[in-house]
């Protein structure tokens, strides 16, 4: 159910990210001139990275605009909504390495909130040794002792300190718990990551080849 999670994750991103625009199919690069038809100038060549936003769609040629602004046309049977592995692969490297980072901050955080709840356990368990102590000796003075008084309000004092520290304990070992989690969720998505890269980076090395298309 997490992977589950995590993959649709992905594939919002993705289709947010990567599916904006149409692409030059294949791994080829084609013509971008200024009409319809090839006894057109050439504006340039455009390659299957370059996304481009369609204006006009025909049948043989479409009007479309590039990543500068400038308008031309291109044949239509080279346009595709998919879009080319090399810039999922891409994607995909940026996102492994930023839920990386962010793994190595989680990872941080759960060293430093580890350290402090097992500093707060052992403050806790010296207030309640000192606790016990001031409730024997009250038990001892209390009947006409001249320390009475003092003896407690240091009782009142330790209890009240045991009692922040105890829900200071379980504060502490509630966001504990929310960190291991995050740590194991980022972690499946590293895993899960990788495999997408791997899977990817073989794709783009089978359909790899391809020429200038007019």
């Amino acid at each position: 159910m997490k992977n589950k999670f995590i993959f649709i994750a992905l594939g919002m991103l993705l289709a947010s990210n990567l599916w904006a625009k149409e692409y030059i199919s294949g791994l080829q690069r084609v013509t971008f001139r200024v009409g319809p038809g090839t006894d057109n100038k050439i504006i340039s060549m455009l390659g299957s990275d370059e996304g481009v936003k369609v204006l006009e769609r025909g049948d043989q040629w479409s009007k479309v605009e590039n990543k500068e602004g400038r308008v031309g046309y291109v044949m239509t049977r080279f346009l595709t909504k998919e879009v080319p592995y090399n810039l999922r692969f891409n994607w995909l490297l940026g996102q492994h390495k930023k839920l990386k980072e962010e793994l190595a901050q989680v990872k941080d955080q759960n060293q430093s909130l580890s350290k402090e709840f097992s500093n707060t356990k052992r403050e806790l368990a010296s207030t309640k040794s000192n606790l016990e102590t001031a409730e024997s000796s009250f038990q001892e003075l209390k009947d006409g002792s001249s320390e009475y008084l003092t003896l407690k309000e240091k009782y009142d004092q330790s209890k009240a300190s045991l009692t922040t520290l105890s829900n200071k304990v379980a504060v502490l070992q509630e966001k504990l718990s929310l960190y291991y989690f995050t740590w194991f969720l980022a972690g499946a998505g590293i895993l899960l990551l990788g495999w997408m890269i791997g899977y990817f980076s073989k794709k783009r090395k089978r359909g790899y080849g391809g020429g200038i298309q007019l």
